[in-house]
């Protein structure tokens, strides 16, 4: 299954989603880890691989754009910086790290954003790709249930990590469930008391 967006059209041009997808990116592949400001630029940027930083790229293209609709572009930035910091932080402190370990930023900024995506936008649905022998089918998952896969696919990236201080000591995906959590209370305080019920009408009717 290859999902490729939600059922939520968005209403402004995501340039900070595009924006961090871009730099994230280009930092993964242009720079080298050892030029990075530890403890300072690093929490936002460091990826520990390929599918980390796929899986995060992804989720963020997902989510992020209806998102920063909502809650428009300095409040949706704002979110992701204070979401990555408090991962990082909080990664730091568990895995008893002088420094911010790698991986913890990023990822938190994902799933504060997925939080605050769950919260906007509950009962939201992923257009998803399954290809067949000889057909392509698109078919509608709930907006959880992907982010469900990809809290998952963070958590074993994380195990299999354990033990290993270089990366956080595993204690990664520890930091996410406080990130989403946070996502959704900062998604709360700066969009949710202006909701727009319009949303719901993309969604089809009701069953």
């Amino acid at each position: 299954m290859i999902p490729f967006r939600d059922v939520i059209p968005s209403r402004t041009a995501p340039i900070v989603t595009v924006g961090l997808i871009a730099l994230n990116a280009a930092v993964y592949l242009l720079v080298p880890a050892d030029f990075l400001w530890r403890g300072v630029i690093a929490p936002f940027f460091l990826h520990d691989g390929w599918i980390h930083l796929i899986s995060n790229l992804w989720a963020l293209w997902l989510f992020g754009d209806n998102v920063e609709s909502r809650l428009g572009h300095w409040r949706y930035l704002l979110l992701c910086l204070l979401t990555a910091t408090a991962a990082a932080a909080v990664q730091t402190w568990a895995a008893w790290l002088p420094i911010m370990a790698p991986g913890g930023g990023p990822g938190g900024a994902v799933a504060g954003v997925i939080g605050g995506y769950l919260l906007l936008y509950p009962g939201s649905r992923i257009l998803v790709i399954v290809p067949r022998f000889f057909s392509i089918d698109v078919v509608e998952v709930p907006a959880v249930a992907f982010a469900g896969i990809w809290f998952a696919t963070q958590m074993l990236l994380s195990l299999g990590r354990l033990g290993d201080p270089a990366t956080g000591g595993g204690m990664t995906f520890l930091t996410y469930a406080g990130a989403f959590g946070a996502g959704m209370g900062l998604a709360w305080r700066f969009g949710h008391r202006k909701r727009d019920k319009r949303w719901w009408d993309e969604l089809g009717p009701k069953a």
